[in-house]
């Protein structure tokens, strides 16, 4: 299947996948997002655009992580904003002293979260989203939801990480594609630059067209 990639920022911010988080069926954006980038996202990715913040924050990217079964959220998140996703009907938990975008990474197949993150923390978020989750140790990164991007297909791992721990991500995740990647002019983190899904990918305004091929090339179908 052909991934479909557009590049945007958001207020001029080429950093968007701080702003946005998606699944299979959703894509979750601030309420201030304009029309020509909620059209953009639902087109690119093939979902439902859902507005509203986190935390009181536009910041759903860092404060959300999301797949097909759940969410998990900063403790921080209102009522009227959880009920939003409980209506969708996803699993909702909480992390109370980490940024979800930042720690977790995950699609429908698996997660992978650090040791940071508590062994009763990992099993919320296990029941939580439907997968099993694995706590890692890298010496490169801590925060590895925000170095990395996955779908159901491929990893875009941070550059910083070891063969084998690319591996071990993509086993758990059940992925068969992985590359180390940037987006925005060679930025490492990669959740800040991008959002994608299984359909498609919105990218920083700044990423190159280098960086575009190797995204497109390892999140798509083989």
């Amino acid at each position: 299947m052909e991934l479909k990639i557009v590049k945007a920022d958001i207020e001029r911010n080429p950093f968007i996948g701080m702003f946005l988080q998606t699944n299979e069926t959703h894509s979750f954006l601030p309420p201030t997002t304009p029309s020509h980038l909620v059209s953009l996202v639902q087109d690119a990715l093939g979902t439902q655009a859902v507005k509203l913040f986190i935390s009181q924050s536009p910041l759903i990217g860092i404060f959300s992580v999301v797949n097909s079964n759940g969410v998990v959220l900063s403790k921080q998140a209102e009522a009227r904003e959880i009920s939003v996703f409980k209506k969708l009907g996803l699993n909702v938990c909480f992390m109370d002293k980490l940024a979800p975008g930042n720690t977790v990474l995950c699609n429908d197949y698996g997660c992978v979260v650090p040791k940071l993150v508590e062994r009763k923390q990992a099993q919320e978020i296990q029941d939580c989203l439907g997968v099993p989750v694995l706590r890692v140790e890298f010496d490169s990164i801590q925060a590895i939801g925000s170095g990395c991007v996955a779908n159901n297909y491929g990893l875009l791992a941070y550059n910083e990480l070891e063969d084998g721990e690319i591996k071990l991500i993509c086993d758990q995740l059940k992925v068969s594609s992985s590359a180390r990647a940037t987006n925005n002019l060679g930025t490492p983190y990669n959740k800040y630059g991008l959002v994608a899904n299984s359909n498609g990918a919105v990218v920083g305004s700044l990423t190159t067209g280098f960086e575009l091929q190797r995204i497109y090339s390892t999140l798509s179908k083989e």
